[in-house]
Order: C-alpha cells, then sequence, then structure tokens
C-alpha cells in the first residue's frame, strides 16, 4: 500500500483541526496544489462538506495589495511607454532593439521589490560599481558610446519611478510590486482577519516579502503554518535541502515559543532501488514506458496515482510520454517543457525568419533555404502537399525567390500557402492574425484521441493564446508600429539582385 503524501496529512489535519472549514483560507505556493488537496480532502470524507478556501500565496497578495496583476507581456508594453517619456528625444530606441534589454531589467525591478529592497540604494550602488570600473578613462578619453552607457545607469531609477506611478495609476502591479504593496498593508489586512482563520502549507524557500508576511500573522494569531521538512535534511547543518527551513526554526521569533510543523522521516524508510543502464538518453523513455506497463499489470488501475517519473532532463518529456502505455489516459505533468522545442514553436519561427531575412537591396525575397525549411517541415506536410514546390526550387537550384514567383511556381489558390507566403507589409496584428489562423488550421488536423496529437494541441492552445495577446497589445498601442514601419521599408523594393527570380 502506498505511503500517504503530504497532502494526504495535511487534509488528515485540516479535518481533525478546523470543524468549520468553511471559515478556514490554506495558502499553498501555487494554483496546481488546489486540485490535489481537494480531492486528497474528498477521499477523506465520508460525507459532504463546504470545502476551505484555497488559493495560491500570489493570489492572497494580489489581493492584500488591491491591485491587478499586469500580464509580462502588457507589462512589456507600458514599460516602453515610460521609457518614451522620460528618454530625451531623438535617443529613445525602437521597441524590437529596447525589449532585448528591457526584459532582464523588469526582472530586476521584480527581485528588487519581491525582497523588500532599497531601490534609490540598489540603483546608487549599481552606478557606483560602473564608475569605479571606469575609474582611470579620463573626461577627454569618453567616447559617445561610454557617455551612453554610464548615462544608462543614471536614468535607472526614472525607469523605475515611473514604471511604478504608471501601473499604480491603472490600478495594476507586476509580481514584486504586488509583494511590496501587500507588505505595506499588512497590518490594515491582519486586522481584518479573526484568529487562526489562515493555514500556509508546503511552502521552502520564501522571499523576503513572505517572511514578513508569514512572521507577522504567525506572531498575530492569524495564521498557521504548516512545512514540507524532512527531518534527516532539517537536522544536517551542512545539507542544503534544510538550508532555508533551518534559518526560519532557529532565527524566527514565534519558534522560540512553539513546535515547528512539520517534519517528516520517509527519507529515512527503508527503500528499494533498482539501477538499469541503457546507451542512450532517448532509451530511458522506452524503458520508463516498459516499467510502468508491468506495474500497471501488477496493480491495475493503481500505479497512475501512486508513480512519480522524475527526469533529469526536460527534454525527455516528448519522448516519455510518446513511451507512456495506453492504460494512462490522464497525467500530472509538474515540469516545464521549453516552447522552442516543439514542431509547433519550430514552424512558427522559422515563418518568421523567413520574412525578417526577407530583406535587403533587392526588396522582399525568400531565401530558398528558409523557404525549404517550412515547406519540408511536418506539420506544413500535414496541412497540404507542399513537398513539389520544394523539389521544383531545388531543382532549379533557385536562390533568391518573391513572393509573386513562389505563388506563380506553386501553381494553385491555396488558404495555407497564403497565409505563410503572402508579403509582411501590414500592420503587425496582420501578420500575427495569419500565424493564429495558422494555428486554428493546423488544430483542424489533430486527432484528439492520439496521444502525440494531443501533445501538441497544447502546444498550439499556448501559442495561439500568446499571438492573441500580442495582435491586442499591439493594436492599443502606437508605437508598435516600429514593426510595421520596419517591414514597410522592406517591401519597397529595389534593385534587382542576381539569382532572384
Amino acid at each position: 500500500m502506498a505511503q500517504p503524501t503530504f497532502l494526504d496529512h495535511l487534509a488528515a489535519d485540516i479535518l481533525a483541526q478546523y470543524p468549520h472549514t468553511i471559515d478556514l483560507t490554506v495558502v499553498l505556493p501555487n494554483k496546481r496544489a488546489r486540485i490535489f488537496l481537494l480531492e486528497a480532502i474528498r477521499k477523506q470524507t465520508p460525507q459532504p462538506l463546504l470545502a476551505p478556501r484555497i488559493v495560491s500565496i500570489e493570489e492572497m497578495v494580489t489581493e492584500m495589495a488591491g491591485l491587478k496583476a499586469v500580464d509580462n507581456v502588457e507589462l512589456l508594453f507600458v514599460f516602453y511607454a515610460v521609457y518614451l517619456e522620460v528618454t530625451p528625444v531623438g535617443q529613445a530606441q525602437p521597441f524590437d532593439v529596447f525589449s532585448n534589454w528591457a526584459v532582464t531589467l523588469l526582472q530586476d525591478f521584480n527581485e528588487i521589490d519581491r525582497y523588500l529592497l532599497d531601490p534609490d540604494r540598489v540603483f546608487s550602488y549599481l552606478k557606483d560599481i560602473d564608475d569605479i570600473k571606469r575609474w582611470n578613462i579620463g573626461q577627454d578619453e569618453k567616447t559617445p558610446l561610454i557617455e551612453k552607457y554610464v548615462g544608462f545607469w543614471q536614468q535607472l531609477p526614472l525607469y523605475y519611478d515611473g514604471l511604478q506611478q504608471k501601473l499604480r495609476a491603472e490600478g495594476k502591479g507586476y509580481q514584486g510590486m504586488l509583494y511590496r504593496e501587500a507588505i505595506h498593508n499588512l497590518e490594515h489586512v491582519a486586522a481584518t482577519l479573526s484568529d487562526g482563520t489562515l493555514l500556509f502549507a508546503g511552502f521552502n524557500a520564501l522571499n523576503a516579502a513572505e517572511e514578513t508576511l508569514f512572521q507577522h500573522l504567525l506572531v498575530t494569531g492569524k495564521a498557521r503554518v504548516i512545512w514540507d521538512a524532512e527531518k534527516t535534511f532539517l537536522d544536517d547543518p551542512l545539507h542544503d535541502a534544510g538550508l532555508f527551513l533551518r534559518r526560519y526554526r532557529d532565527t524566527w521569533r514565534y519558534y522560540r515559543s512553539h513546535s515547528f510543523e512539520w517534519m517528516g522521516t520517509a527519507f529515512s524508510d527503508p527503500k528499494e532501488i533498482n539501477i538499469i543502464g541503457t546507451p542512450k538518453a532517448v532509451g530511458q523513455a522506452y524503458i520508463v514506458g516498459s516499467l510502468l506497463e508491468t506495474l500497471e499489470a501488477a496493480q491495475p488501475g493503481n500505479v497512475a496515482d501512486h508513480t512519480a517519473v522524475v527526469l533529469g532532463d526536460e527534454s525527455l518529456l516528448l519522448p516519455v510520454l510518446h513511451a507512456l502505455p495506453d492504460a494512462f489516459s490522464a497525467l500530472n505533468i509538474t515540469m516545464g517543457y521549453p516552447a522552442k522545442g516543439n514542431p509547433v514553436q519550430v514552424l512558427l519561427s522559422r515563418i518568421f525568419r523567413l520574412h525578417v531575412n526577407a530583406s535587403g537591396k533587392s526588396g522582399y525575397v525568400f531565401y530558398h533555404r528558409d523557404l525549404l525549411e517550412i515547406l519540408d517541415h511536418p506539420m506544413m506536410t500535414r496541412l497540404g502537399d507542399y513537398r513539389a514546390l520544394a523539389a521544383v526550387l531545388r531543382r532549379n537550384n533557385f536562390t533568391f525567390v518573391r513572393p509573386e514567383r513562389l505563388h506563380e511556381l506553386f501553381g494553385k489558390r491555396d488558404a495555407i500557402f497564403e497565409l505563410v507566403f503572402s508579403r509582411w507589409d501590414g500592420a503587425p496584428t496582420q501578420s500575427l492574425n495569419r500565424l493564429s489562423e495558422l494555428l486554428l488550421a493546423i488544430r483542424h488536423t489533430l486527432d484528439t484521441h492520439d496521444n502525440a496529437d494531443a501533445i501538441t494541441g497544447a502546444f498550439v492552445y499556448t501559442l495561439y493564446q500568446t499571438l492573441n495577446k500580442l495582435a491586442h497589445y499591439c493594436g492599443a498601442h502606437a508605437y508598435a508600429t516600429s514593426l510595421e514601419n520596419r517591414l514597410r521599408a522592406l517591401s519597397a523594393g529595389g534593385t534587382t539582385g542576381r539569382g532572384i527570380v
């Protein structure tokens, strides 16, 4: 029989310690855990009851802050508006150049706020470091590039303050900003809570804002914290796995007079470990499938809920999913998977590269390698027969092909062909909408009963959402037309080059 999990113990504790579960709010590290905690409570409840309110820590912080969480894509557009306002006229970079460094800077802003650092001191410290690096450069030796680089560090406080003011005026905030605002409102929010109505469970490493939040609510008696701790790691002063929890236990004032909940002993329990060798990494996927099939045959219907497959390499996720037995129709996948590794994302990236590279003095022309990479892509071959066109390009050894000539070579009207190979000389939203239509066409070719197509469908849905967001923000912000202007310039035409048909 499988050992009870942390969520099983948590569900039992909730039912035993909180008779009026409707008055309890359980705060978990993420939204996913809510589903499994509710299932654990259901299994241990002989009769229906009103479940406790279960939220993620980010949802709770958002409520405490009184602001709406801003989407990361929208945040980039808002930041660019602030950048244009504080940057001297004529010195602002176009949006596509700005976005290359703005994402990293926004992450830094987020960390500054999540750890409750003084932004002025951080920015001053960074500027002083940069000045020290250049202490031996004389005033007459400073080039315009160096002056511009030093000026960037001087602008950081303006970027930060401007972004905070603009977001606050719109009633929005990024994650770190929400944390800082929640801590600012902490005493007021805590005063409105009844004693013991909050239960934090399953946390480990906390940022500074979360530490402040937890300690205040513990000391005031508003909350209880249940850690998912392992005694073996916690008692070993040199083990990294217990680093944060040891610090909380030893330094928080609350634990001077209260016990530390909970410490499990699963790591020290006896275990059976089998080591199986395989010549290549992908071979692990097939061995996993074979082992699960054997376990399922021995314990029908019990393996999926009590078996964890831990991958050392995230690129093995798709091979493992394809190798799973048919009996596993529903899975809980808790790891991320890079979008760049799936076929649909690869196709969209190649289409983007095709049109971005369709530039130069010779006008809007496609490079043959970019064309062949798209025409030969498995997703394209599912949408239509484009291999004949690829054969024509190879046989005639075409190097550059204009869009009009490519349509002539294809020789027929085709909706998918128009979506992929028509010029991108309109607004950015037009190009994004074309790609969205292409994703819808791909979705219609998928078999929902096929495991491989089901995985592809998940990628299609995620990319479709992303493209729609981009289209919305491009339409809402006038400065997003920098891409449009660039594409219009590229499609204006020019002198004819060699090898162009």
